[in-house]
């Protein structure tokens, strides 16, 4: 049976590489760090599964992507965090890129940066629909400093302390990205209640790997322990959103990226977002989107066929 390592190093290494090379370390099952230099560098398309974790940090060069239909290109040095309900197609790295991916389990990756969450709470929402920082040369280069020592760390034998430096060079790797999302941002750490602050960040954290199956508050106030109109007040207030709101938001955004495949029939959709059964997912997305899933789906190949069109007159 084949290891979370072993996944990880099977698919990157079904990327397409021009003129390069990769190094890999690993630790425990739990993160993968994998460091590529080259002209060009092409990410297999079949993405990880959602209890991956990935980020991709480029040093030099230029990536190109494509999120949700939406081509989109960046100079180095730039992070990006492959957010499991965007759609992320035809990544590559050119024009001489050195780039680090780390790829982590869900589960290892939170434990990481648990303390760090109180203090990011305000911005992670909205870091969520745009998961991408551009970086200023100081913040790269001590994020840099920190990957070469998370990567000596990883490839060392086993310590008694591994694991625990293992986390904290990983949530001090993040420290560096945060600072260098507020400084652009221009706003404060947050300084409201710590404890709402963490579960706040909890919830989010939540419906960002549980909305698909879970649609009731309820059932994030008790993972909370907290009761559901305390929990959307206090979101309410820091978001301007309730709970409800925002996990339906999640749901709509992925039922809008799942009605955009064609292998996917409507009922398939339905299932696949946890509805008791087509009507109730129909209703759902109606209510939200004044339109029918049909009608969206007539809506959105139309709007694809335009734009290769538009794509072809340019050629």
């Amino acid at each position: 049976m084949n290891t979370f390592e072993d996944e990880v190093v099977d698919w990157i290494q079904h990327g397409l590489m021009e003129d390069g090379y990769m190094e890999i370390a690993a630790y425990a099952n739990n993160i993968v760090m994998v460091r590529l230099e080259g002209k060009k560098f092409h990410l297999p398309d079949n993405w990880p599964v959602m209890q991956w974790h990935v980020f991709l940090q480029m040093f030099s060069g230029e990536l190109h992507l494509t999120n949700n239909d939406n081509r989109l290109g960046f100079e180095a040095p730039a992070v990006v965090d492959f957010f499991v309900e965007h759609e992320w197609k035809d990544v590559k790295l050119t024009d001489n890129f050195y780039a680090c991916i780390l790829i982590m389990k869900q589960e290892f990756f939170s434990d990481s940066i648990f303390r760090l969450r109180p203090k990011i709470a305000e911005m992670m929402l909205y870091f969520a629909q745009n998961p991408f920082v551009q970086l200023k040369k100081e913040n790269a280069y001590c994020l840099q400093q920190l990957n070469n020592a998370l990567f000596a760390s990883m490839s060392a034998s086993s310590k008694l302390l591994q694991q625990e430096q293992i986390q904290m060079l990983l949530c001090a790797g993040q420290c560096e990205m945060w600072n260098a999302i507020f400084s652009q941002r221009d706003l404060p750490l947050t300084k409201n209640n710590q404890q709402w602050n963490s579960m706040l960040a909890h919830f989010l954290y939540l419906v960002h790997f549980h909305f698909r199956e879970q649609h009731e508050v309820r059932w994030y106030a008790t993972q909370l322990g907290c009761s559901p109109d305390a929990l959307s007040a206090k979101l309410k207030r820091m978001y301007g959103k309730n709970a409800s709101m925002l996990i339906n938001e999640k749901l709509v955004t992925e039922a809008k990226l799942l009605l955009q495949k064609p292998e996917y029939t409507i009922q398939h959709v339905a299932e696949e977002l946890y509805f008791s059964d087509q009507s109730s997912f129909g209703k759902f997305f109606k209510r939200h989107c004044r339109m029918s899933p049909l009608q969206y789906r007539h809506l959105a190949e139309k709007a694809r066929e335009k734009k290769r069109g538009s794509e072809k007159e340019i050629d």
